[in-house]
């Protein structure tokens, strides 16, 4: 018997071993406060889903075309042409842009009429640490009255700390400067300050984002002493989209003007819908689809119903693949 192995003693009871310590609730909301609510971004793209569903960025007038062509795969170049247009057929424009890791480099176009010469080209410097950023921008354009070529260069900075952004903008033309605080999740206020040179005024912008759900409902109030009060209301579903406007802006007259705008985005599995209105009596529509597995086709109309004046486009969209690299 005495050959037998005898077995190790039990483990200490669990009474023996001292609990972990148990964390105050005044502790658990200061770590959730430190942890930060995100950067709040800027101040300019507070209200990018509203100009993404009822901008006029991706209208135009007459026939255009365009190829997107993916020299490598960080390295992309697209040109297009717009020919004529409703209102004005004789003309036609040439542009180019070049982007690198998703990063407009240069941005360049010519009209024929000879009097818009426009090129910009933009770069981003390396920074100490990942929450900076600066770039510098310049832009070269033809004065339409006497011809000439004008310079300019703009220089861009931006901080992003874990709950605030400093951002600013220095030009020829004005110098701004923004600062934003996350109080909560999905919570942002700012304010901004710029200074126009040659108008010789200083515009002051307080600006409150409120997001909910993530992305699913956003909310964004501006307020500005010379541009007045705008007011912003998204919202993203399966497949719809729906974005508000409400402006309220002084007048040369003295008086107040209000707008209303409406939009709505509507995408399917090939094709893209946009509808937009307003109290103005402008009233737009854009269809896209893709009709190939590299060409897509859009059709766009504008329409005011107060003065005379309408536009309407027909695009197409030219996307080759990436470039075959040489056999292994």
């Amino acid at each position: 018997m005495s050959d037998l192995l005898v077995p190790p003693p039990p483990a200490a009871l669990s009474a023996d071993v001292a609990p972990p310590p148990v964390e105050s609730k005044f502790n658990k909301i200061l770590n959730y406060f430190n942890t930060g609510f995100g950067s709040p971004g800027k101040l300019d793209e507070w209200n990018r889903e509203f100009k993404d569903v009822s901008g006029t960025q991706e209208y135009f007038d007459g026939l255009k075309g365009e190829t997107q062509k993916m020299m490598a795969k960080d390295f992309n170049v697209t040109q297009g042409v717009q020919l004529g247009g409703s209102e004005n057929s004789g003309n036609f424009t040439f542009t180019t842009n070049i982007a690198i890791k998703e990063q407009t480099l240069f941005v360049g176009s010519y009209n024929s009429e000879g009097r818009k010469i426009f090129g910009r080209f933009m770069h981003n410097f390396p920074t100490i640490g990942k929450d900076s950023n600066f770039s510098l921008v310049g832009q070269v354009s033809k004065d339409e009255d006497d011809g000439s070529l004008k310079g300019m260069a703009v220089f861009e900075g931006e901080y992003n700390g874990k709950d605030n952004a400093i951002a600013t903008r220095i030009d020829e033309v004005s110098q701004s400067i923004s600062y934003l605080q996350s109080f909560w999740p999905g919570v942002a206020a700012g304010i901004e300050f710029t200074h126009l040179t040659q108008q010789r005024l200083n515009l002051f912008t307080g600006a409150l984002r409120w997001q909910f759900n993530r992305t699913n409902t956003v909310f964004m109030g501006m307020v500005n002493n010379m541009s007045g009060i705008v007011l912003n209301y998204f919202y993203n579903g399966k497949g719809f989209t729906a974005a508000t406007e409400y402006s309220l802006s002084p007048t040369q007259a003295g008086g107040v003007e209000s707008v209303f705008t409406g939009a709505v985005r509507y995408e399917f599995s090939m094709a893209r819908y946009r509808f937009r209105a307003n109290t103005k009596g402008v009233v737009g529509c854009l269809y896209e689809e893709q009709i190939a597995d590299n060409m897509k086709i859009a059709i766009c109309a504008d329409f005011d119903l107060i003065k005379p004046h309408y536009r309407f486009g027909l695009g197409f969209t030219f996307i080759p693949g990436l470039p075959e690299g040489p056999a292994a």
